[in-house]
């Protein structure tokens, strides 16, 4: 292996390194929040730090699923392929936009409620 490439290795791995410590630094973030919450007694409805540490989700993709959330348009099968390839919860992205409707207000709230209510709707009639 040349100087070259291995500079080049350990620049990718300082990189890795670098992403895995701001996905722990923000885990714990949400940790510690969660923790005041329960401490704090609100057990009763999930807040976006319980969801993303439940579903152990980085900054990043918490962004993208708030950035889907911001962004519906009323078609729950666009909002699920949107978000299906955020993380691997399936059905468990509604947790999370239940989440977000506990902790957010304006806009993200009432798309987080349209959407919870469109997915109950379908729920109904699966059943």
């Amino acid at each position: 292996m040349t100087p070259t490439d291995e500079l080049h290795q350990i620049k990718q791995e300082i990189q890795t390194m670098k992403a895995e410590i701001e996905h722990l630094k923000y885990q714990r973030f949400t940790f510690i929040t969660w923790i005041g919450n329960i401490i704090e007694g609100d057990k009763t409805s999930p807040s976006i730090y319980e969801a993303s540490l439940l579903f152990d989700l980085s900054k990043q993709q918490l962004q993208k699923v708030t950035e889907c959330v911001r962004n519906y348009d009323g078609n729950l099968a666009k909002f699920k392929n949107s978000t299906a390839h955020i993380s691997n919860c399936g059905d468990g992205i509604f947790f999370i936009v239940e989440g977000i409707k506990n902790s957010c207000s304006g806009q993200l709230l009432a798309n987080a409620r349209q959407i919870l209510a469109e997915h109950r709707l379908e729920q109904r009639k699966l059943k």
